[in-house]
């Protein structure tokens, strides 16, 4: 499966920065007392993956005062998913949204934090890109797509003052999305593809079955309106559509023969006026059906020119977007548009206000104009890529509307024959009489005509019915088939799960071992929390090794079987809390890089903790030193 790592992280803004050296493979040490931004450097990483960091908000009361007191800030991370490099880059002030560009492709993508209207989010790129399936999970009635921020709950060992609770909390604290039914399925996910395969069916089950609720509703609805409809028809009446065309296949053989009747007897008549009326009334139909007809081409000619000019402009559109997706790339790259870079050698100048490069006085306004922010070109290419999307849009109801002449002008030309068709027929009774028998005739057709009408009508609701039962019964032969296959594939998942879980409390039960003296057994509960000594441990401190161990015990997992999803990175902060002594926790600490170091594949651990509370033969992996007087975020020099 996928492998993620942070290889940079960047802080920018108008008053602070930082940016980190690289972050190689194995345990990277980022060390700082109290205060001095531990805790930010992890959560920035967090935010850059698209997490929810309250302090970081401009809501509520434990506000981030430097980085809220900031402009034009952001956070700007380089990471490689098996390999291949990526920046994300995420603004604070319009952190609906992140940057994606791809180094290898020079591709750039905008995508929103926020799922909304089945647009592809952040979270999607990422589980994509790690190979995780973005599959649906259900509890009860609520149904919500795994998102990364999920994932990250048992990959962000974060600073909890609780550390009793293994998941790091929720990024909002619904009820619902932290139900140990979603608890349970995130570890599950994580820990085997069996199981993710079975989440993933399940999901499209629950899915399937509010579709198969929704056709047998529709159904049901259309088959109490048509009994309405048809209540005042004859006892034996409701019959199917075969039924209903064969009987209408009679009557139209019967009409047939009327008319052949008809034509006979007008042609033996001497003369009739009444013909000659009924002959002009079919050249006015004639008359008015072909001007229908011209217009509606007419109008299907104007509608095809716009489609011709709405296809070049879309072409056009997606050119400039593609260009300017490079131009972001660049700048990503390079960080080539500012004003205070010279033209000819691209060195940064350090130019006083209100004067060029050159030195000669300027107004800094319209100095400015010649240039554009990465900001702005992340502007111009949203604007640019909606254009997009309403060119795209012009264009579908371009083919609408196409679709709805050629059906004007097909029935338009169907009057036109219609109407050449009444004029032939009444073409030899200019000198004929009405008789009796005609009367009689004429009579039986209309009786004829109205019968087929009301035929055709009662075969088109028919037919209309017959179409919702056909998607009712392939609703439920899907609903059939997905709870078959999950039945399937639930056998294997809980198989791989009790494996999986043995293997676990193996694991864990070492590493607990190892760390804590009074332990003796670790294994895991029915909800995958996990138990020591079978409940009866009850040392306070116990609970930071208890829930750091458990993390690491997935990490040695993922590093066993290339095909656990589970991505071989970890992000810890601080595992200070609750009283642990500076032995346990550096014992602790100590077991990570003996986890990574008898791998035989790559793995990242960023650890934050504090001044030598880790082992000290372990102080080369220090990457920040962070002190009260270098801090993580430093303020600009001022020109």
């Amino acid at each position: 499966m996928g492998r993620l790592a942070i290889r940079t992280v960047e802080y920018f803004g108008d008053l602070y920065s930082f940016m980190s050296p690289p972050l190689p493979d194995g345990l990277v040490i980022i060390e700082g007392g109290n205060g001095t931004g531990k805790t930010t450097f992890a959560d920035l990483i967090f935010f850059g993956l698209g997490g929810t960091v309250r302090q970081f908000s401009k809501k509520g009361m434990a506000q981030h005062k430097e980085i809220r007191a900031d402009s034009n800030n952001g956070v700007r991370l380089t990471i490689t998913i098996d390999d291949k490099l990526y920046t994300i880059t995420r603004r604070f002030d319009d952190a609906g949204d992140a940057l994606v560009a791809s180094h290898a492709t020079e591709q750039v993508e905008v995508l929103p934090i926020v799922r909304r209207d089945g647009r592809r989010v952040l979270s999607d790129w990422l589980l994509e890109a790690l190979g995780i399936h973005v599959v649906t999970l259900f509890a009860g009635t609520y149904g919500g797509k795994l998102n990364f921020a999920d994932v990250m709950r048992l990959i962000y060992h974060d600073q909890d003052p609780d550390p009793s609770r293994v998941f790091k909390r929720n990024d909002h604290d619904n009820f619902v999305s932290d139900s140990k039914d979603f608890r349970r399925a995130i570890f599950e996910i994580l820990i085997g593809r069996a199981s993710e395969d079975y989440y993933d069916v399940l999901g499209e089950l629950k899915l399937a079955q509010v579709a198969l609720a929704e056709r047998h509703a529709a159904l049901n609805a259309y088959r109490s309106a048509v009994s309405r409809t048809m209540r005042a028809t004859a006892k034996g009446d409701d019959v199917n559509a075969e039924f209903l065309k064969q009987e209408l296949s009679e009557r139209e053989k019967q009409l047939e023969r009327l008319e052949q009747t008809r034509r006979q007897l007008r042609q033996t008549t001497p003369n009739a006026p009444a013909g000659e009326a009924s002959l002009l009334e079919h050249r006015r139909a004639l008359s008015s059906a072909g001007r229908r007809v011209a217009d509606t081409e007419q109008k299907a000619n104007a509608v095809r020119t716009e489609k011709i000019r709405l296809r070049s402009l879309e072409d056009q559109l997606i050119d400039e977007v593609e260009r300017i997706q490079k131009i972001i790339h660049a700048h990503e790259t390079l960080a080539l548009f500012s004003p205070d870079t010279c033209p000819c050698c691209l060195r940064k100048v350090d130019r006083a206000k209100n004067n060029c490069i050159c030195g000669q006085a300027i107004d800094e306004g319209a100095y400015q104009r010649f240039f554009y922010s990465s900001e702005e070109y992340v502007g111009i290419l949203k604007s640019k890529q909606k254009n997009v999307e309403t060119v795209r849009a012009a264009l579908a109801g371009c083919d609408e509307e196409l679709v709805a002449l050629e059906n004007s002008l097909t029935k338009h030309r169907a009057d036109v024959h219609a109407a050449r068709r009444d004029m032939s027929r009444w073409a030899g009774a200019a000198d004929g009489t009405y008789t009796t028998e005609l009367e009689r005739v004429d009579d039986e057709l209309v009786q004829v005509r109205v019968s087929l009408e009301r035929l055709s009508e009662r075969l088109e609701l028919e037919l209309e019915r017959d179409k919702l039962e056909l998607q009712a019964n392939e609703a439920r032969l899907n609903v059939d088939r997905l709870q078959q296959r999950a039945r399937t594939l639930e056998g294997a998942a809980q198989e791989d799960r009790d494996s999986k879980v043995r293997q676990f409390d193996q694991l864990y039960t070492s590493l607990m071992r190892s760390t804590l003296r009074d332990v003796r057994l670790a294994r895991l509960n029915s909800d995958y929390e996990p138990i020591l000594n079978d409940a009866e441990y009850r040392e306070a401190s116990s609970t930071v090794t208890r829930r750091l161990m458990y993390y690491v015990t997935l990490l040695q997992m993922s590093l066993a079987d290339p095909t656990m999803p589970f991505p071989r990175f970890l992000l810890v902060d601080t595992p200070e809390t609750a009283g642990i002594d500076v032995d346990n926790l550096s014992r602790a600490i100590g077991k990570i890089p003996e986890v990574i170091g008898n791998a035989a594949m790559p793995a990242q651990v960023i650890l934050t903790t504090g001044d030598g509370k880790y082992p000290e033969h372990l102080r080369p992996l220090r990457k920040v030193i962070l002190t009260d007087s270098d801090r993580l975020l430093n303020a600009r020099a001022i020109l």
